[in-house]
């Protein structure tokens, strides 16, 4: 069982509200940004441990705390304007809507990368990554000034529980009344729900590709209702999951953690934030000039998504018919397609598109010998979100 002190050359400073159920169900833990985080669970090795976790996540229930995860509460009469025009994506969206879009700058790069949930006409719920915490709250306060808007740090006042997989339906079920069907609770949208009588904002996405829900519970509530998951998940598989298991899932599914996955500035589009880019007349937010020269050219710099038989590591070189065009970037092994997957930038001469993606003999180099390498831009698991939207 693992007792928190000084890990990875950092201290713990900060911690989740479940920090000590976590601690008595056995998590291995690192320190990021001064708060403890799971890596996975038990007296096992890591390997044997995050690949019962990813199993469980695709094929059960998969429950993660993930209450590290920056949390901002931007209310008032100008809320909506305001971040309407700092995101490439459209704010001004139902009550309940959720909007992943990337913030970027007037050449278009990235900066952050975050989504927002409209939970009432002048009141949105922002989550990013930790790594982006400052950040985030020291831009959203500069924005605010001489505005009618009051930005509030939320991050520790709530705990966020991810609960995922093909019968994290059926466990949520046993404890709301609330319809949990598609057609009641859509994909990327929220609702407040009562969970044995406590109040969550549940949040309908997922980070690792399967029906799932985050959970935002207050503080005080956090062990209540992560008792009340295991209690009633027991007969569906419920299982505690740490972050790798949310990587390796969330890497088959081709979802890019800017923070963990990407170590070079990316416009939008060579970050594949082509989804999230709105060009609708009369918007304006920082980099769409730039964006729209992009979107007019060649896309010549791009992350790919990359599978290989062998071990891929950060660093490694990618060829495309002999010629190397690019290294991958962050890998892990699949448990569910049983092979290796991860993120490759590409630089090369040609466009970087489907086609190019799929014509030419790609390879990638491992232990000084040319290894074959499939390279794409959809999903390797459920490309068309089959199992999102049980």
């Amino acid at each position: 069982m693992s007792v928190i002190g000084k890990i990875s050359g950092e201290v713990a400073t900060r911690f989740s509200p479940l920090h000590s159920a976590l601690v008595e169900q056995g998590a291995h833990f690192d320190v990021s940004l001064g708060w403890p985080y799971v890596l996975w669970f038990g007296d096992v090795a890591e390997a044997e441990g995050v690949r019962a976790e990813h199993q469980a996540t695709r094929n059960s229930v998969g429950i993660f705390d993930v209450s590290l995860l920056t949390k901002v509460l931007v209310e008032g009469s100008d809320a909506c304007a305001l971040l309407d025009h700092r995101s490439t994506a459209i704010i001004d969206v139902p009550v309940g809507s959720v909007v992943y879009t990337p913030w970027c700058d007037e050449a278009g790069v990235v900066g952050i990368d975050l989504s927002i949930t409209r939970i009432g006409d002048d009141r949105f719920l922002l989550v990013a990554t930790e790594m982006l915490h400052d950040d985030l709250l020291a831009e959203l306060n500069e924005l605010a000034t001489n505005t009618n808007v009051v930005v509030t740090d939320q991050t520790a006042a709530f705990a966020l529980l991810s609960v995922q997989g093909a019968n994290s339906k059926a466990l949520l079920e046993q404890l709301t009344e609330t319809p949990l069907s598609i057609e009641s609770f859509s994909l990327y949208t929220s609702q407040y729900i009562e969970l044995g009588g406590i109040e969550v904002l549940a949040v309908r996405m997922t980070f690792t590709g399967d029906c799932g829900w985050e959970l935002h519970v207050p503080a005080a509530k956090a062990e209540a209702v992560y008792k009340m998951l295991f209690d009633h998940g027991v007969d569906l598989g419920a299982r505690a999951c740490g972050i790798t298991a949310m990587h390796t899932c969330g890497a088959e599914k081709g979802f890019l953690d800017m923070a963990e996955h990407v170590a070079q500035p990316l416009n939008a589009f060579e970050a594949n934030f082509a989804f999230a880019i709105d060009f609708s007349p009369n918007r304006e937010y920082p980099g769409r000039v730039a964006l729209e020269q992009i979107y007019d050219s060649p896309l010549l710099r791009r992350m790919v998504l990359v599978k290989s038989a062998e071990q891929l590591k950060p660093g490694a070189a990618v060829s495309r018919d002999t010629v190397d065009v690019g290294s991958v970037t962050w890998a892990a092994y699949g448990h569910t397609l049983e092979s290796w997957v991860g993120f490759a930038f590409i630089d090369a001469t040609f466009s970087i598109n489907e086609s190019s993606c799929e014509s030419g003999t790609w390879s990638v180099e491992v232990n000084g010998h040319q290894q074959p390498l499939s390279v794409g831009l959809a999903a390797w698991h459920d490309p068309h979100d089959i199992t999102m939207l049980i």
